[in-house]
């Protein structure tokens, strides 16, 4: 909701114009945000799902069906669509390894969710 970005973004120009820093700016809070509700929706796919798959499959069936012969348009679309696959069942990969085990497993760098958003 537009209305909600612009009211958060009114409260972080006036936190930053108290002198203190948030390490949001105009161009990184949009990618920042979005990374967070990712974050939080990915956890909570997860919460309890262990090694069934039905979460993936309930919520994302894009990651297992490639775009039909009739969707199919310029080249350029679908090199994005196989590489958003690719990278989210990364992410779903180091997602349920962190769920499942002790140690966390970041194949993609926390600071790099603003430019993949």
């Amino acid at each position: 909701d537009i209305h909600t970005i612009t009211r958060i973004k009114t409260a972080t120009d006036k936190i930053k114009s108290k002198g203190m820093s948030l390490g949001l700016s105009e161009d990184t809070f949009g990618g920042t945000l979005k990374s967070g509700i990712a974050q939080f929706v990915a956890l909570e796919m997860t919460r309890g799902s262990g090694r069934d798959n039905r979460a993936v499959s309930r919520y994302l069936p894009w990651l297992y069906n490639a775009p039909s012969t009739i969707q199919q348009g310029p080249r350029e679309f679908l090199d994005c669509v196989a590489h958003m696959r690719l990278l989210s069942w990364l992410l779903i990969g180091a997602l349920t390894h962190s769920a499942l085990h002790s140690s966390p497993c970041f194949p993609v760098p926390q600071e790099a969710s603003c430019h993949i958003a």
